[in-house]
């Protein structure tokens, strides 16, 4: 069974071209969509980790706490009632 994929692998392999790129050699840098997200939009500063979950949502861990951001939005974590964090400093 095995080698039924590794022969399909290799065929599939043997009809690409010479090179794969990963992006269209035609296309410059500048081209490309990229957004950014500064201190003014809610984004931590000095982020020290990150880490996403299996929902999609991106952890960061910085000088000034912990953050979740979900694509949009920023979101600084609080403990709940009654806990608190070590640190505020967050390193990993």
């Amino acid at each position: 069974m095995a080698w039924r994929w590794m022969v399909l692998v290799a065929a599939l392999l043997a009809g690409l071209p010479g090179r794969v790129l990963a992006l269209p050699a035609m296309l410059d840098l500048a081209q490309f969509h990229h957004s950014a997200w500064l201190t003014r939009d809610g984004a931590p500063s000095e982020v020290n980790s990150l880490a996403q979950t299996a929902d999609g949502y991106l952890w960061l861990g910085s000088a000034t706490g912990l953050f979740r951001f979900d694509g949009v939005h920023f979101e600084r974590f609080a403990a709940g009632p009654g806990q608190a964090l070590v640190s505020q400093s967050v390193a990993s």
